[in-house]
């Protein structure tokens, strides 16, 4: 009988147990060539020397025909070198912000929530830089999810000062392709993205993403 089983167990791994290792290998490769398609490029000569960066070579859009532009053309897709996609929130004091308003000088938009660990590894290390700098950079945190309230109590607690706004349905997070926070995009004075970092920041890349984005530091 025991080789009957064993022929009967090959055959039920060949009719049902082959097709759905097939479909899981099927769907994981579509997730990884869609993530591809829509992952920033960074323009010819920028330098990704920093873990998690994209950052841009210069101070001037890219040029048509660059990598960027060409993913970037007739669409919203937040890429390196082209217009940071507009939005409108509220802040925690229930005030709108345009994101178009904030132009005139570079400005970070920094995605995160409460509950993200690395979010708050990186947020002492955005306020020493806000308050050495906020009157050259702009700083956007954008709230991924929570309400009104649970934000304002942990940002009560940490004693945090530059200006949070909340995406609560995550139609920003959505709009700007955001997969893991926090994820922090830097827009020079025309709002135009200059740096894209996925991870917690050290002090070193606030800096440096901020001069790619025009801040005189």
């Amino acid at each position: 009988m025991a080789p009957v089983r064993s022929t009967q167990a090959r055959a039920s791994w060949w009719r049902w147990g082959l097709p759905f290792l097939l479909l899981v290998v099927a769907t994981g490769a579509s997730l990884l060539l869609a993530q591809l398609r829509t992952r920033p490029l960074s323009p010819a000569g920028a330098s990704l020397s920093t873990p998690g960066a994209i950052v841009s070579n210069g101070t001037q859009p890219a040029a048509a025909g660059t990598p960027d532009q060409a993913l970037a053309a007739g669409t919203d897709v937040p890429v390196v070198g082209s217009p940071a996609p507009d939005f409108v929130l509220e802040d925690i004091q229930g005030r709108k912000v345009r994101l178009q308003d904030l132009q005139g000088k570079p400005v970070l938009i920094n995605f995160w929530a409460t509950w993200c660990p690395p979010c708050r590894e990186e947020m002492p290390h955005i306020e020493e830089f806000h308050r050495k700098y906020g009157d050259r950079v702009t700083v956007l945190g954008v709230d991924v999810g929570e309400s009104p309230q649970k934000v304002k109590d942990f940002l009560g607690r940490g004693k945090y000062s530059w200006r949070f706004a909340l995406d609560e349905s995550g139609e920003v997070m959505q709009k700007y392709l955001v997969f893991a926070i926090p994820t922090s995009f830097f827009l020079d004075k025309d709002g135009v993205i200059r740096a894209k970092f996925i991870g917690p920041m050290q002090p070193a890349h606030l800096r440096d993403f901020a001069r790619q984005a025009g801040a005189e530091l």
